[in-house]
């Protein structure tokens, strides 16, 4: 989720705040933990899984960039942000970014 704002129609510079929530999951042994993981009324059946959380992240990114306009159905985009996330300051990041779009 982002906030932009820019001006312009031709060369139209913006500034972006946004803020970015994440996770990852992985899918584990469930035979042993005394658990109806998949509700089939087998509790530790061989075979059965659970999904796990193993990983979460949040960030909030500034970012500066410009769109061209070459014509009213065509842009290109350049932008970069910096992306400071709840992992400390050594997991923090840049991005940068070119783009086109075709506007229908």
């Amino acid at each position: 989720m982002g906030v932009r704002f820019q001006v312009g129609r031709i060369i139209s510079p913006f500034l972006v705040f946004g803020v970015f929530a994440g996770f990852s999951d992985e899918t584990v042994s469930a035979e042993d933990d005394d658990i109806d993981n998949d509700d089939d009324g087998a509790v530790d059946e061989d075979g059965e899984e659970k999904t796990i959380v193993t990983d979460i992240l949040a960030s909030t990114y500034p970012e500066v960039g410009v769109h061209f306009f070459v014509s009213d159905t065509t842009r290109f985009t350049i932008s970069s942000k910096y992306q400071i996330t709840t992992e400390g300051r050594d997991s923090d990041y840049w991005i940068h970014n070119f783009g086109i779009a075709f506007i229908f």
